[in-house]
């Protein structure tokens, strides 16, 4: 009985290193982001989050995990489990996917110069009337 118990935590635990650790890569990569700048922008070390995306790594405290979460622009949730509570129903994958895809294009749109992001904005409201 005992063994159970144990090889069940152990088993819980490695499934949520694996999602959080993939999830944690496959943002990175879909936002073309290396683990030196995210490093750079939660303030953890570069050397924690290597841990956190190794094999065999560590699951980060829930502070960490909030602070990957805000620079990344995802929920925690999203990172532990891949899903998202704002996304829910038949369509849920495919709204994911949009939302990705719109957030990122806002987020280069906003690192383009000031006159240049209001030429765009201009040219989005001409093109909408």
């Amino acid at each position: 009985m005992q063994v159970n118990k144990i090889n069940r935590y152990y088993f819980t635990r490695i499934i949520k290193l694996m999602s959080f650790r993939e999830n944690l890569r496959n943002e990175l990569n879909f936002q073309d982001l290396q683990t030196k700048e995210l490093a750079q922008k939660t303030g953890i070390n570069k050397r924690t989050l290597d841990g956190y995306l190794a094999k065999n790594g560590n699951e980060p405290t829930v502070g960490n995990a909030v602070k990957i979460a805000q620079v990344l622009g995802v929920s925690v949730e999203y990172l532990t489990t891949g899903k998202d509570s704002d996304f829910s129903g038949e369509n849920s994958s495919q709204e994911m996917i949009l939302f990705h895809k719109y957030r990122n294009f806002v987020k280069k749109i906003e690192s383009l110069p000031e006159d240049t992001n209001n030429c765009l904005s201009f040219l989005v409201d001409k093109l909408i009337k």
